[in-house]
């Protein structure tokens, strides 16, 4: 079996998928494998792959589309090796750090974990305890898939496959899984640059082919981004925690939830590359439509999770105020930091 199983899901990006795979195949590590699953690709991603004579490469065929979110569980059950790092076909890896990861991963018994994008200079490797540190240090961050790792036959156990539908957990499921895989086993964060995201220039240059504008696919809306705090704050309730850590989780998804609907939607708005590669006018939102936006989230949001909330235990008036209290100091100290910048 091999250490390492680089699952790459893509569609219609035959140059850049093209571009990654040489890249990992670069390095002179035979420990890992390399899974493509094309998502029935019109033009020639395919054709391009099939070039690279490289026993590590295996390429796998969609007879229809089935659509970015099924592809890319796909790709992860299409793997053999120990561990999964899963990528976008439009981002990169450093080859060089291959060995380092490698290791890395050889010294660590790991449930899940994730690379860093621009680590800084000094930086170091972390391991987090299986439970409540583990799942808040990789768990309902959403990040931008690339870079997660998963321990594969773990990841079998949790039935990946089966339980985690497009309607709950939106486009990417993997917030959802480092979150469940941590529970059950210890997470890493490793520290070196392997992982390369598109930069915006990029991004505007490449639009995206799964969301348009302000469509159903939109995660960075204020309504999906209460409906994924909201479906996080009920898979909370069905993980093994303690009541004390389910509140405090709950508790740090909330903020999250809030300001990515407040003030990571008006900075998203902002940004011109952005905007291009989701197929938006970008737009400035006035701070009384803020308001309003966080406003209808808190109100909306102890609505929707009243009752798995009440199912876990969780004493709601003890939560709400926990809740209340929170948003608060969040918010002023994010305001007095813009005020000083």
């Amino acid at each position: 079996m091999k250490l390492i199983s680089f699952c790459i899901p893509t569609y219609n990006r035959a140059s850049q998928c093209n571009r990654l795979v040489k890249e990992i195949l670069k390095s002179h590590n035979e420990d890992f494998e390399v899974i493509v699953a094309d998502n029935c690709s019109t033009d020639d991603t395919v054709a391009l792959l099939r070039k690279i004579q490289d026993k590590r490469l295996f390429i796998h065929t969609s007879t229809h589309n089935v659509g970015s979110f099924l592809n890319g569980l796909n790709s992860c059950s299409k793997a053999t090796g120990k561990y999964i790092y899963y990528t976008l076909d439009k981002d990169m890896i450093d080859s060089s750090n291959i060995d380092s990861f490698a290791l890395f991963l050889q010294h660590n018994d790991l449930s899940c974990g994730y690379c860093e994008y621009l680590p800084k200079p000094g930086s170091v490797n972390k391991i987090y305890s299986q439970g409540y540190d583990a799942i808040c240090s990789v768990g309902y961050l959403g990040r931008h898939p690339s870079g997660c790792i998963f321990n594969r036959e773990k990841l079998i156990e949790i039935d990946y496959l089966n339980r985690f539908s497009h309607e709950f957990v939106g486009e990417h499921c993997n917030d959802y899984i480092l979150a469940e895989l941590a529970s059950k086993g210890n997470a890493g964060i490793f520290s070196e640059q392997l992982t390369i995201p598109q930069i915006s220039s990029e991004a505007a240059k490449d639009k995206s082919l799964t969301i348009k504008g302000l469509n159903s696919n939109s995660y960075f809306t204020p309504e999906a981004r209460l409906k994924s705090t909201v479906n996080q704050t009920i898979h909370i309730s069905d993980l093994k925690l303690s009541t004390k850590d389910k509140e405090k989780l709950t508790v740090k998804i909330f903020i999250t939830g809030i300001i990515n609907a407040t003030f990571g939607y008006r900075d998203l708005l902002r940004n011109i590359d952005i905007c291009t590669h989701y197929h938006l006018e970008p737009r400035k939102m006035m701070n009384s439509e803020l308001i309003s936006i966080g406003f209808s989230f808190c109100k909306k949001y102890l609505e929707r999770t009243k009752p798995s909330r009440k199912a876990a235990n969780l004493k709601v008036i003890k939560l709400n105020l926990y809740l209340g209290r929170a948003v608060l100091f969040k918010m002023v100290k994010m305001v007095k930091r813009r005020f000083h910048a």
